[in-house]
């Protein structure tokens, strides 16, 4: 395990619409996010937190990874958020107002730390090789706020009739883009729809 990497990028004549203007993703946009196509078990030869700033002709990427060794999401984006807040004050002396991390380490009570694992090798652990033959693509989605706005106004209409909490922008897309690609996809429906409750 190697600590934390910072890189700094600079490809040459790739500009912000290369990257976003596309429906499908550009190989080039692979090469922005450090320990890309890693798993979890190739920490014992690479950094457990990287960051990359990617310069391009107009405008500036910034990708983050973090090895599941360190943190889950949500430390992830708290230590992402906070390093976005401590670049935009304006300075040094100004406070953050996100709470500071928890460095605390906190495992299962009464089990024994390391847990040993059957395997051998580090090679039996996980398949690094992906079996399927077929080619897969990527591909950016954009919406508009204003959109997002509208599903999370659906979502929590019909769900208010369940006793549901409220749901989030993210729940909200996450759900339309869920039914849609499963809508189209001819996946047969094992559950009932749910309706709308009338007002």
């Amino acid at each position: 395990m190697e600590g934390a990497e910072l890189v700094h990028a600079v490809p040459p004549g790739v500009t912000v619409a290369d990257v976003v203007a596309p429906l499908y993703i550009p190989g080039v946009v692979q090469s922005f996010f450090p320990l890309n196509g890693l798993v979890s078990v190739d920490a014992a030869s690479h950094p457990l937190l990287a960051a990359q700033v990617t310069e391009l002709a107009d405008g500036v990427f910034v990708a983050m990874s973090l090895n599941h060794a360190v943190g889950d999401g949500t430390a992830f984006w708290h230590l992402f958020n906070t390093w976005s807040e401590i670049s935009r004050r304006q300075s040094d002396g100004a406070a953050i107002s996100s709470p500071l991390p928890v460095h605390r380490r906190w495992f299962l009570d009464g089990r024994r730390v390391p847990i040993h694992l059957p395997f051998r090798k580090l090679e039996d652990i996980v398949g690094h090789e992906h079996s399927s033959s077929v080619q897969q693509e990527e591909c950016f989605l954009h919406f508009s706020g204003e959109s997002v706005r509208r599903l999370k106004e659906k979502a929590n209409a019909e769900a208010s009739c369940t006793g549901s909490g409220t749901i989030s922008s993210l729940q909200a897309l996450l759900a339309h883009l869920w039914s849609r690609c499963a809508g189209r996809g001819g996946w047969r429906r094992t559950r009932a729809r749910r309706t709308p409750c009338s007002s």
